[in-house]
């Protein structure tokens, strides 16, 4: 189904919605520039169906009607497929502006019954678009950074809906309800108003878009809603993000930032920073020092001066050896380092993320997971609020089937994911190795978090099983498994269980994968090399 509306100043806004047509009211009614005042400014309304693609019989009628306040019918435009000249037919409605009014787009069948309502417009409250909240209770974040933050990830059906509490600040300085936007034939996430974006590049899914939808959430009974302002461009380098840069492609990106910045917070409250930037420092040695430098500079001109920053990792991954050694160890070297040198710094996890084939940037899955990880850090370390630590259940002693284990990383865990080049704190088998972990009396095991070497490129498949008065019962089955779902803020891969009593647990290696998802042999790389830690 498509629909098309014309607004009066000429502009067209388009919208294609596929087979679950459930929520398409809250889609038209949520994008800004149709309805003003409690009066429509749509000029014209164009709805098009293809009856073959939804499976529909050979006589049915597109209808688009307009209603009164009362509901009375004002208005109707009707087309019959058998008037049509394909298996498309398509339809159009001069709309008559009126306050209270209503748009329906219905497919009736041969009889005259409606075989569905498609679509309900109804005119936006006075003040929509605009946060609801005080001053102080309206918490305004920046998303800035290279093209990972700017999104690559196509935009689907579960990222287009309308945030409820989160606010996104448009190309006009102006704050409009968060959600992606229908535009030319495709969806766009939220870096789309950012001024200083790639024109020729796509603004797709990023991660902003599920930190302010899990915030929102998160924050609902609180009283607080979330602004986002989005100024991100792909390939850029942290020299051209200084203040006073005027070197070589000099996009204005720090101006502009603390520009919009300024703008955003005369109604709100600034509360945080997410970056995520590097794939363009790969070989710089002064990263830390140049990172320093712009934080401190953009805290002093929004006078903001413990400003939060949470940093994002690059893709750990690329599509060549050098290339992952170089994003590796500017990982391991440079952003891990961040929060020693910056206070109020903390950084996020990437590992686990794929790629939308160009081994570069992330993909739909990937944003989803990062924006979700921003989010968390957030709510941790600004709004105080996170997760109650459980106890750490005691390993009385250790079993490997083969490969060497060291029993005291076993029992205590590495400190991160960073460790990986330490032998001694990882168990390596081959693959269909299992190791054995035995508690000192049976424990509720609720958690297990693990880390894997090098989960950017290689996904380590495996089982878990739980032991109980001497019988094993399979708790987690990730043998077909291609990528990390589930990896905490310090690249923990986790586990949930459902607090199985257990006086054992072993972890069963079944394979491991690229990040094609091509499966490895055990003559290929180490394999099976992780630890654990049960709560």
């Amino acid at each position: 189904m498509v629909l098309e509306a014309k607004h009066i100043s000429g502009n067209t806004q388009v919208y294609t919605f596929g087979e679950e047509e459930s929520m398409l009211s809250d889609i038209f009614y949520m994008n800004n520039g149709f309805v003003t005042e409690g009066k429509f400014d749509v000029g014209e309304i164009t709805a098009q169906c293809s009856y073959k693609k939804y499976r529909l019989s050979d006589q049915f009628r597109l209808i688009i009607a307009q209603y009164d306040e009362e509901g009375r019918l004002m208005n109707l435009a009707c087309q019959s497929s058998t008037n049509a000249s394909s298996d498309l037919i398509m339809t159009k409605l001069d709309v008559i502006r009126s306050t209270g009014t209503m748009i329906k787009i219905m497919l009736w069948d041969q009889n005259l019954k409606p075989r569905k309502d498609c679509i309900v417009l109804e005119p936006y409250p006075e003040g929509y678009g605009n946060p609801t909240v005080s001053k102080e209770n309206f918490d305004i974040f920046l998303a800035l950074g290279q093209s990972n933050m700017a999104g690559r990830g196509k935009v689907e059906e579960q990222d287009i809906y309308p945030i409820p509490g989160a606010y996104l600040f448009n190309a006009d300085d102006e704050w409009e309800v968060a959600q992606a936007q229908f535009v030319n034939n495709k969806w766009l996430g939220f870096n789309r108003y950012s001024l200083v974006k790639d024109e020729k590049k796509y603004q797709g899914l990023g991660p902003a878009v599920y930190f302010a939808k899990t915030l929102a959430e998160a924050l609902s009974d609180t009283g607080r809603e979330i602004g986002i302002v989005c100024n991100a461009r792909g390939d850029t380098s942290i020299e051209q993000w200084q203040k006073g840069y005027a070197g070589s492609e000099d996009f204005n990106l720090y101006e502009e930032a603390v520009r919009r910045a300024k703008i955003a917070k005369e109604s709100g409250t600034l509360k945080g920073i997410i970056w995520h930037q590097g794939c363009a420092n790969v070989n710089s040695t002064d990263y830390i020092e140049k990172f320093i430098k712009f934080v401190t500079d953009l805290r002093n001109d929004l006078e903001c001066p413990d400003l939060p920053i949470i940093v994002g990792e690059i893709a750990g991954f690329g599509d060549s050896e050098e290339k992952r050694d170089k994003r590796m160890n500017f990982i391991r070297n440079y952003l891990k380092e961040l929060p020693k040198y910056v206070e109020h710094c903390y950084l996020i996890s990437s590992a686990g993320n794929s790629d939308i084939g160009d081994k570069s940037h992330f993909d739909s899955r990937s944003q989803r997971k990062m924006g979700k990880a921003y989010a968390k850090s957030a709510l941790m370390n600004i709004y105080g609020i996170s997760q109650p630590q459980k106890e750490l259940i005691n390993i009385v002693s250790v079993e490997a089937s083969a490969g060497s284990l060291n029993v005291n990383a076993a029992k205590d865990g590495v400190t991160s994911i960073y460790t990986w080049d330490v032998e001694d704190t990882y168990w390596s088998a081959p693959i269909g190795s299992y190791w054995i972990a035995y508690f000192e009396e049976p424990k509720s095991v609720s958690e297990i978090k693990s880390y894997f070497r090098n989960p950017w490129n290689y996904t380590y498949q495996y089982k878990i099983y739980t032991r109980f008065n001497g019988e094993w019962s399979l708790a987690v089955d990730k043998s077909q498994t291609y990528y990390y779902e589930n990896v905490d803020l310090d690249g923990y891969v986790v586990d949930v269980l459902d607090n199985v009593l257990a006086d054992a647990v072993k972890i069963e290696i079944t394979g491991v994968c690229d990040i094609d998802g091509n499966p490895i042999t055990s003559g290929d790389i180490p394999a099976a090399c992780h630890e654990f830690e049960f709560r």
